[in-house]
């Protein structure tokens, strides 16, 4: 059988050497080729291996291997592999001989420009990058109704001069340089500092930092904020009514627009104090809040006491971060009484403890000032506030 199989392909291959072409798929083969293979629909596969096969053979000038590791066709011209241009269907990529084979350069970023390495001469992307690896914007700070802080840092600018550099700043998404509201803040690479004017108060804002140079620009990451509010007392604001402002002028406290109940009791809902040490002993503005969670851990919160009503009760506004105040925050809103509407001839609970059987509270009726300490088991008014 082997000897006839090699009688065959002597046969075949003399007649190639003397005879006609052959064809393959066509009656018509062309007269200057050996074999003439045409298909509308099929493909002539060659041989398939990786780059390990490949360069196992013992080759010979004109071979030619599709390489299923470098993805493309591979001949040798006598004296090594060479392949064809390599494969990529990424939008603007680039193929460079490094003097073995052909390659692929991915395609550059926006403001890049292609250089030449120094010692290799092989093509590389150069100039700043988009990336916040390069170029990013710093947080906002010291956020007023008009004006805010932020900046930037770049740390590279990939061979390219940086000419100018600032942030811009918008109520829409991704401003740019065009706009006219952006600053200038030097050139070269490092942090700078921006300052930003004329904003509108409580708007959100967009900020972003940029670079320019030969190139043109980029811009670092957006970042959000908004801005702060021109408050007054008595104004209705998050829920209620602003009755004090800290020095910043931009936060401050809010009172419930009503009374929340007029007969409640600090300690339980009974008649009867418990006579209990809590620890809710803070006085000054700012310790209202941790002095209601602590009652909160002490009496519980499955039924009514001050700090129950006010925490878990309340939601005025849609807010439910609202609180009992602590007797210095109480005092705040007992000399502003009369502008956010609270009434007189009222005792008011605040959170701060006395001691195991008493609480601070502040009668709104006495023209002055005046703290009492009232038993946990009296009655008394409750406003909740919560802080902005």
């Amino acid at each position: 059988m082997i000897r006839v199989i090699l009688t065959i392909l002597i046969v075949f291959f003399s007649y190639l050497n003397f005879a006609q072409p052959i064809g393959i798929g066509t009656s018509q083969p062309n007269p200057n080729a050996v074999l003439d293979v045409y298909s509308p629909n099929k493909a002539l596969l060659i041989p398939r291996m990786d780059s390990t096969s490949r360069n196992a053979i013992t080759a010979s000038k004109g071979m030619i291997v599709f390489d299923t590791s470098t993805g493309c066709l591979w001949q040798h011209n006598g004296v090594q592999w060479v392949n064809s241009l390599p494969a990529s269907n990424t939008p603007g990529s680039l193929a460079y001989w490094n003097g073995n084979s052909w390659n692929a350069l991915a395609p550059g970023q926006a403001g890049q420009y292609l250089s030449i390495q120094n010692g290799t001469g092989l093509p590389v992307w150069s100039g700043i990058s988009f990336s916040t690896e390069n170029l990013s914007t710093n947080p906002v700070s010291n956020i007023n109704p008009t004006t805010a802080n932020s900046g930037g840092s770049i740390q590279s600018d990939g061979g390219s001069p940086i000419l100018e550099r600032g942030i811009v700043w918008s109520t829409t998404r991704n401003p740019t340089v065009a706009l006219t509201t952006k600053t200038s803040d030097g050139s070269g690479v490092g942090n700078f500092s921006s300052s930003m004017t004329g904003l509108s108060s409580t708007s959100t804002y967009y900020v972003r930092a940029y670079a320019r140079n030969a190139n043109g620009v980029s811009y670092g990451n957006e970042v959000s904020f908004l801005t702060g509010g021109n408050f007054s007392i008595g104004q209705t604001y998050g829920g209620g009514k602003i009755f004090y402002i800290d020095a910043t002028g931009q936060h401050g406290l809010i009172v419930s627009p009503e009374d929340l109940t007029t007969t409640i009791h600090y300690d339980t809902d009974g008649s009867t104090s418990t006579g209990s040490t809590t620890n809710a002993t803070g006085l000054a503005i700012g310790t209202g809040s941790n002095n209601t969670n602590t009652l909160l851990s002490s009496y519980g919160s499955t039924r009514f006491h001050a700090a129950s009503y006010c925490k878990l009760f309340y939601n005025g506004g849609g807010y439910t971060d609202w609180y009992l105040p602590s007797l210095m925050e109480l005092q705040q809103l007992y000399f502003q009484r009369n502008a956010v509407g609270v009434p007189s001839l009222r005792y008011y609970w605040s959170s701060s403890e006395v001691n195991a059987f008493n609480a601070w509270v502040i009668d709104f009726g006495q023209p002055t000032f005046i703290s009492t300490s009232y038993n946990k088991s009296t009655s008394a008014a409750l406003r909740a506030i919560r802080a902005f």
